[in-house]
């Protein structure tokens, strides 16, 4: 009889163990963020509704240190848009255009054209829908 509890003691052990471990993945597994369906290539809108850092890259051909100057922009008008909305303030605000404009400052002449249309192109998908 000694030798059945050992075994039984062994696998309510075991069973525990095991119960444990799946908890255990489950927590870490729900702990990752999801990544959204569909076009996942266009990246997450910028601040305002901005078009993506990626999307204003390619389209502007940005070097290197002009896109980490834009993603410094992008970071602050961020912060910027999540304080409106969180004074939820109900005077119209100029954080868009202050955006626009603290980008195109990075920008060459030809680069600012490039990403006028970028915008414009935004603009007119949101009309549609």
């Amino acid at each position: 009889m000694n030798q059945l509890s050992k075994i039984m003691t062994r696998r309510t052990a075991l069973v525990a163990g095991v119960c444990l471990a799946l908890g255990a993945s489950g927590v870490v597994y729900a702990g990752i963020p999801k990544v959204p369906k569909g076009n996942q290539s266009s990246g997450v809108n910028g601040p305002y509704g901005l078009p993506p850092l990626k999307k204003v890259t390619e389209a502007c051909s940005l070097s290197h240190d002009e896109e980490e100057a834009v993603l410094r922009v992008y970071t602050d008008y961020k912060h910027k848009e999540h304080e409106e909305m969180q004074a939820k303030d109900k005077v119209a605000s100029s954080g868009k255009s202050d955006c626009v404009n603290a980008v195109k400052q990075v920008l060459t002449p030809d680069q600012q054209k490039k990403f006028d249309e970028l915008l414009g192109e935004s603009g007119k998908k949101k009309k549609k829908a």
